[in-house]
């Protein structure tokens, strides 16, 4: 009897001690990777001073050029958009004033340490959502130590501060933290427009019941003759029942809905009442209208090579409606099971069918 309970504590102490190693193992591959993440940035940097200093071509983004150049305006109180070529949110601007105050090279480190904070928010929605999930250390290094993102932020483009907002969004949410969540989004927005795709799968998963198909296609008994007249009042009441469900918002929903654009709104009347109507079109309109067929690997980079002269109204919508299309079924088709693989597949369906894409778009953004 004695030996028997013997047994059973060395196995209970057995499994508890693996148990515990499995913990300080994993701590222990959390330590390498994010010191391996820390020396290669380092060694990128340094390597990035050399070739910008001996070879013809630069290692340094042309972007974080203008990013400063831009900080430089307002640290004279001027506006960033007196800088030709940019187009990004003023905040941007002044993230980048220490530039001048501190180190020319401090945005390549600020960005490099989002990099590591984007690595912390992964692991933290992946503890919330799959909590027996030990691999999380994995999937982070494949942020962390990813060469395409590491090259990116220590050439000094700031593509890495959206990803942490729509991560962070994402977080909160999780934490049903919403007011948090709203505003961190509103942020990204205004930080990016792009992250406006991502406002149905949102909604989508903030109300399990919202958009239901089976209250959109549920119709009374039409008693009318003909088959034309009979399609037509159909789709008329599936038009009418969308509308109806479209405005069934629940709490969650509103909080979220309300707060998000009140950052949004609040953000850019500011900028709006500082630089204008140069704010409105740099930020967001020239993104709207942009054609570029010099460095673009677009699927419509052709007809838009061959009808740029003519300055055609009709090409840019036609593009725009597969994107359309696919980014609203991506949207309404996973966000209620899987918010994360929506949002996913919308920025991938989203560039893969977006009229301007580069090297640096494909790579950042998917």
């Amino acid at each position: 009897m004695g030996n028997s309970i013997t047994e059973k504590r060395s196995k209970i102490f057995k499994q508890n001690k693996s148990y515990f190693s499995d913990i300080n193992n994993i701590d222990y591959t959390k330590k390498i990777i994010y010191f391996l993440g820390i020396l290669v940035r380092i060694i990128t940097y340094y390597y990035g001073l050399w070739q910008d200093k001996n070879l013809n071509v630069k290692f340094t983004d042309i972007d974080y050029y203008v990013f400063s150049d831009a900080a430089k305006y307002v640290l004279n109180n001027k506006s960033p958009y007196n800088r030709y070529t940019y187009r990004y949110t003023p905040l941007l601007a002044y993230l980048m004033i220490p530039n001048f105050i501190i180190n020319f090279s401090f945005g390549k480190f600020l960005f490099s340490s989002i990099d590591f904070l984007v690595s912390i928010i992964i692991i933290k929605i992946i503890k919330i959502k799959y909590p027996e999930n030990k691999n999380y250390i994995l999937y982070a290094s494949l942020w962390l130590l990813n060469p395409l993102v590491i090259t990116i932020s220590i050439r000094g483009n700031a593509d890495c501060i959206p990803c942490l907002l729509v991560l962070l969004t994402v977080f909160f949410i999780y934490q049903k933290k919403i007011y948090v969540s709203a505003f961190f989004y509103g942020l990204s927005v205004n930080f990016k427009i792009y992250p406006i795709i991502y406002s149905l799968p949102l909604m989508l998963y903030l109300n399990k019941n919202y958009l239901n198909k089976d209250n959109i296609f549920q119709l009374k008994q039409i008693k009318t003759e003909g088959i034309y007249i009979n399609k037509i009042i159909r789709i008329f009441y599936i038009i009418r029942n969308f509308f109806k469900e479209l405005f069934k918002l629940n709490t969650d929903q509103l909080k979220f809905s309300l707060f998000s654009f009140t950052t949004f709104l609040a953000l850019n009347l500011i900028f709006y009442a500082i630089y204008g109507y140069e704010f409105l079109y740099e930020s967001f309109i020239y993104h709207l209208v942009r054609q570029d067929h010099k460095h673009n690997f677009s699927l419509f980079f052709y007809i838009m090579y061959l009808t740029i002269e003519n300055n055609s109204k009709i090409i840019p919508l036609i593009t725009f409606i597969p994107q359309f299309v696919l980014v609203a079924l991506f949207g309404f088709k996973y966000a209620k099971s899987n918010l994360e693989l929506s949002m996913f597949l919308q920025t991938l369906s989203f560039i893969a069918l977006n009229k301007v894409i580069t090297s640096q778009v494909n790579i950042t953004q998917t």
